[in-house]
């Protein structure tokens, strides 16, 4: 019994071994504070584009739902230019459904559906 007790506490008894961080911790914090308040729109977009491709699409994932749109999963997302001065991506939801995602200086995602590509004409032959 005790035993198991130990084993369960064992990982509670590292983290509390790991203190404040240190000044490697608090140097990387400093950064992460220069670089909010180098870009006044709070820096959104970019930590959007710096997530991996797949954190990218959950955040677009939830972004559509919370728009009150249906979307199973984004299958497919890439950045587009800027729209109104806001950065723009655009998300395919369950490779049909295309949205366009922008990102207003509060860090809001504003949703829209996008018009229909367009289609290349085929030639005969």
């Amino acid at each position: 019994m005790i035993r198991s007790l130990f084993v369960a506490s064992l990982p509670l008894l590292m983290l509390a071994a790991c203190g404040t961080g240190g000044p490697a911790t608090e140097a990387a914090g400093n950064t992460a504070d220069n670089t909010a308040a180098a870009a006044p729109d709070g820096g959104y977009a970019a930590r959007i584009t710096a997530l991996s491709p797949r954190l990218r699409q959950g955040v677009f994932l939830r972004a559509i739902r919370d728009a009150g749109k249906e979307c199973q999963e984004v299958t497919e997302e890439d950045g587009i230019a800027a729209i109104e001065g806001k950065p723009a991506w655009v998300a395919i939801c369950d490779r049909s459904t295309r949205w366009i995602i922008t990102i207003d200086k509060s860090g809001t995602a504003i949703v829209t559906e996008a018009p229909p590509a367009s289609r290349p004409e085929r030639q005969p032959g």
